[in-house]
């Protein structure tokens, strides 16, 4: 009966998310607003979590700058939900004319090299149109890493919306036999990088918004592995439902480069972003659950 009950209310839930994804931009910006009074004001999901999370960041802002960073930041998570919502039957000319890439040649240059492409990106403003607008300039090229969900039926909902435009979405425990077979490809890559690390002791640790942060390492190892070069997708928001996307070199020649040298390249460059606009980070993701053991403290100078 669980079970039943569960496959009945994921199966409407998504029905209703589908028809939500079918209203004009309009309409879901109105949407957007409304879901900005009930989750800040109502709910306030997550609200002492981003309290916390922007206090321990910005411990030189006044509570006056705080609270307005904490107002702008709910405001763009609820326009993510909602753009999230319309990945799912957004148009391959919407996605033209709303995200953009102005370094397409450098990009053509390495592909025209056969080379692979990380290309790394946090949770920053929307990552899921910038992910489709990829695959629509470059077909048959990319890959993403996600986590699957613990539900079977919105597993498939975000497997459907991403692959869309060809990407091939790449469970997380199967990356390393992906791209073993793909070892005589250029392709790109997709890794959000700013997640919590499972195992915190096989992690980097380093500074990052003023506190002890664990680093996953894998994306180093692999790209030493298997030689690609390493980018940024910087993503600028340029009004609401437009966007801007910027591949910005972290490590061209990572067979080169020292140990934890790309890890704390692309820690820095993601730390640049967000206090260069902090509201546009996801603040009520709980980045800084897990704190460094002792030895840790010592190896990494923590």
């Amino acid at each position: 009966m669980q079970i039943s009950m569960t496959k009945l209310l994921s199966k409407f839930a998504i029905l209703l998310l589908n028809g939500i994804a079918r209203l004009p931009f309009g309409l879901l910006y109105f949407l957007s607003d409304c879901l900005y009074l009930l989750v800040y004001t109502v709910f306030g999901y997550r609200k002492k979590v981003v309290r916390v999370n922007l206090a321990n960041s910005f411990p030189n802002k006044n509570l006056q700058e705080l609270r307005q960073i904490e107002r702008d930041f709910y405001r763009n998570l609820c326009d993510t939900i909602i753009e999230t919502i319309k990945s799912t039957h957004i148009t391959e000319k919407e996605i033209k004319e709303r995200v953009s890439l102005v370094n397409k040649e450098y990009v053509a240059e390495l592909y025209a090299k056969n080379k692979k492409i990380f290309a790394m990106q946090g949770h920053y403003v929307n990552w899921e149109w910038p992910a489709l607008a990829w695959c629509i300039m470059y077909p048959g090229k990319s890959i993403g890493i996600y986590k699957p969900l613990t539900n079977p039926f919105f597993d498939q909902y975000y497997f459907d919306f991403r692959s869309r435009f060809g990407m091939q979405p790449i469970a997380m425990n199967d990356v390393a036999r992906t791209l073993i077979a793909k070892r005589n490809e250029a392709y790109t890559l997709g890794i959000i990088s700013d997640q919590t690390p499972v195992d915190t002791d096989a992690a980097y640790w380093t500074t990052f918004l003023n506190q002890p942060t664990a680093v996953f390492l894998g994306t180093e190892k692999l790209a030493k592995q298997f030689d690609a070069t390493i980018l940024f997708l910087k993503v600028n928001r340029i009004k609401r439902g437009y966007y801007e996307m910027e591949m910005v070199p972290i490590c061209e020649n990572p067979k080169e480069s020292d140990l934890y040298e790309i890890t704390e390249k692309h820690v820095r460059y993601l730390e640049s972003i967000i206090l260069a606009k902090p509201a546009d980070w996801l603040w009520s993701h709980r980045r800084w659950k897990h704190q460094p053991s002792a030895e840790n403290k010592q190896k990494f100078q923590l």
